[in-house]
């Protein structure tokens, strides 16, 4: 299981965020230009890994992950923002087969928006803290 992995799976488990992005158009990495909007990508920033209690079939790892909104106009990005959050601000359980203790938001980041082209983004951050096999 991966953090990447985990983060698709909470996106997709939430039925009002897929009502407005099908599961095709949640990418990893960048959203390709030919993409309809709206969209989302998602990637990996960073892992820390706790060290495993001796003979523990697991450790715990905290991975920070960015998830970018792509729309057609500056409110269509703040809602998708909204939905974004969420999806997987405060969520626990089990998810792409793993044990996910938390998720909470980190950072909103910047709007990068480009008016010629209607392409209106906005990424947020997540820490996602989660039990990996060892």
């Amino acid at each position: 299981m991966t953090a990447e992995e985990i983060t698709y799976a909470l996106l997709c488990a939430d039925a009002a965020l897929l009502a407005v992005v099908p599961a095709a158009r949640i990418v990893p990495g960048v959203i390709p230009q030919a993409t309809a909007l709206p969209a989302i990508a998602y990637g990996h920033v960073s892992s820390v890994e706790q060290t495993p209690l001796a003979g523990s079939p697991w450790r715990l790892v905290t991975s920070r992950m960015q998830v970018t909104v792509a729309a057609g106009s500056y409110a269509a990005k703040k809602d998708l923002l909204t939905l974004v959050r969420k999806a997987c601000n405060g969520k626990r359980g089990t998810y792409a087969g793993a044990l996910v203790l938390n998720v909470r938001r980190d950072t909103v980041g910047p709007d990068i928006d480009s008016e010629p082209d209607r392409i209106y983004t906005q990424p947020i951050d997540f820490f996602v803290q989660w039990r990996e096999a060892v």
